[in-house]
This record gives C-alpha cells, structure tokens and sequence, in this order.
C-alpha cells in the first residue's frame, strides 16, 4: 500500500514537472510573439501599497517602437494627464508641460513607473518560474534587480492581472483588461 501511495505520488510530481515545463514555453512563445508585434495596448486598474490603504488609478496604456504612452482615466481629478517613456526616461506630460519623474528607485515603484517596467517585463523579462492557479497560467517575471512581476493569463495567454514585489514586499497590483496586439 505505502508503494503504491509513493508511485502515485512520484506520477504527480514528474507530471506537474511537465506542466510547468509546458506553461514555461507558453509564456518565451507568448514573449516573443509580443516582441515582434507593431504594438500592444490595454487598460489597467492601478492600486499602489503602502500609502495609508493603498491609492488606485485607472490608465488607458498604448505600447508601440520602444515607446510606452499612456493616460489616466481616472480618479477624475487627474483624469487626462498623460505620460510616457522613451529611452528609459518617465515623463508626466499635460496641457503641454512635461516633468520628468527619473526612473525607479530602491526606495520603490512610482506608480507611474509601473507600466514601463510592467511592458519591458512582458516583452523581455525573464522567466523565474511558471505555476497554473486556479486552472490558468501564472508567471512570475524577472523586471530589475531585485523587483519581480507575477503575471496571471487567461487561457488564451492574455494578462488579466499583475503584482509587483521587491524583495517579497507588493508594490503595487494591476487588473489588465482590453488587452489588444497590432497586427
């Protein structure tokens, strides 16, 4: 009996091995096909930890040749202000003014420095490792020195969702919906 009970579990252990397998190379094929899309763009609910409960906002996003742009849409008070990156250099743009935020810090993630590092993680960053959660794939992604990006996908390999960690720490947590890549 006790045999029998440690085959069974060796056969789930060396098969879970194979998913992981399976769900590692979903997600290279999924990154490369994204690199060598014209462009990508989604919507994303933004909630930043540490700030007495949390702040939110919402972002329309829009990813196309190394340049991230993107604008609130909410809360209304903010809503229009757009920023972008190029270069590696965040920028908050409105009514013509531009201000430069640097870039991220070890004291942490600006939450507008959020979607770069979250588009440069989705296209280039590499794979730590790859889990199924609740039957859809899930992979936590390497995005700086010491920050990481767990990504949930549906099915059909969209992201639905994103958390951000340093050092075991959440960041900052996005629901991505409207998730579209140029053709």
């Amino acid at each position: 009996m006790k045999r029998t009970v440690l085959f069974a579990l060796m056969i789930t252990a060396l098969l879970s091995g194979c998913g992981g397998a399976r769900s590692e190379e979903a997600v290279l094929r999924w990154q490369r096909e994204l690199e060598a899309a014209p462009g990508f763009s989604f919507t994303a609910e933004i909630t930043a930890m540490g700030v007495e409960g949390g702040t939110s906002f919402s972002v329309t996003c829009r990813c196309r040749e190394g340049v991230t742009e993107a604008e609130l849409t909410a809360p209304e008070l903010l809503r229009g202000v757009g920023f972008r990156t190029e270069a590696g250099s965040t920028e908050i743009v409105f009514d013509g003014v531009v201000l430069s935020l640097g870039g991220i810090t070890r004291e942490g993630l600006s939450p507008c420095g959020v979607l770069p590092l979250l588009t440069e993680a989705l296209i280039r960053g590499r794979v730590l490792y790859t889990w199924r959660e609740e039957g859809l794939p899930a992979a936590a992604l390497e995005c700086g020195d010491e920050q990481s990006v767990s990504v949930w996908f549906s099915e059909d390999m969209r992201p639905l969702c994103a958390e951000f960690t340093e050092e075991g720490r959440t960041l900052l947590f996005c629901t991505i919906e409207n998730w579209a890549v140029e053709a």
